[in-house]
């Protein structure tokens, strides 16, 4: 299946873990596309995509990035999105890849009044929560579902069902919303609202800079706030030292 990573140039160090990391793990790794900022070090195995970041806030520059892939990349109509600071420690065959959501469990705290598509995030909180906040009530006005489909590791994601998407204006509304609203549970719980499908409940392995051991359990985990040098960065280099077909 095909990888797209979407990119903002930020030396690359994360992005070339990652890459190592599928090369190393991953099975049936379809083609690799990289859109935004296009990194120099990426080989030409790598299918780079220059596309500008025209809004101020990431998330909304992610779902752009996404739409203009769906659009114009030739990528597979099923395809995963991913993005730098993902990194695979257990084999994986991505032509089999569940469809992740993430535990509940895992953010308890964050959230009240349970319901039937999902869980509410309480008031306040960091801007990231906020931003959970809205897409549930985003979702709930357009008619969908909510379930949280934005987790640190590969999501699926569709070509067609994304193009539907622009046609009906969903992501137009999205990108004017006030609060930025989370691509893939937009995306995801379109398609589900359409088209219910099975997914699996999942933790979400996420390092800070000063860790230095992968999380007990975990076949994926992510990086908080990345810096050169950290213990993370160390523990990056000593899981996959080596160069791999992507790079140069």
């Amino acid at each position: 299946m095909d990888i797209l990573y979407t990119y903002k140039e930020n030396g690359g160090m994360e992005l070339r873990y990652s890459l190592r990391s599928i090369a190393r793990y991953g099975r049936n790794v379809g083609r690799v596309f990289v859109i935004g900022d296009v990194p120099s070090f990426v080989s030409d195995r790598v299918t780079c995509i220059s596309h500008p970041a025209p809004y101020a806030v990431k998330e909304r520059n992610i779902m752009d990035a996404i739409v203009h892939a769906a659009h114009f990349a030739d990528m597979t109509d099923e395809f995963l999105r991913s993005s730098d600071d993902h990194f695979y420690v257990r084999h994986v065959d991505f032509d089999d890849y569940p469809v992740w959501r993430k535990k509940v469990q895992e953010w308890k705290e964050a959230y009240d009044d349970p319901s039937e598509n999902g869980l509410l995030p309480v008031k306040g909180g960091s801007g990231y929560h906020r931003q959970l906040v809205h897409t549930r009530a985003f979702l709930a006005s357009e008619g969908l579902t909510f379930h949280y489909f934005d987790i640190h590791r590969n999501t699926h994601l569709s070509r067609s069902v994304i193009r539907e998407c622009v046609k009906r204006g969903l992501v137009a509304r999205a990108l004017r919303s006030r609060t930025p609203v989370l691509t893939d549970s937009l995306f995801g719980n379109y398609r589900y609202t359409m088209e219910p499908f099975g997914f699996t409940d999942t933790l979400d392995y996420k390092l800070r800079s000063d860790a230095c051991e992968v999380p007990d359990g975990a076949d994926c985990f992510s990086t908080y706030d990345f810096k050169e040098g950290s213990p993370v960065h160390g523990l990056l280099e000593s899981l996959f030292p080596d160069k791999c077909i992507y790079e140069k």
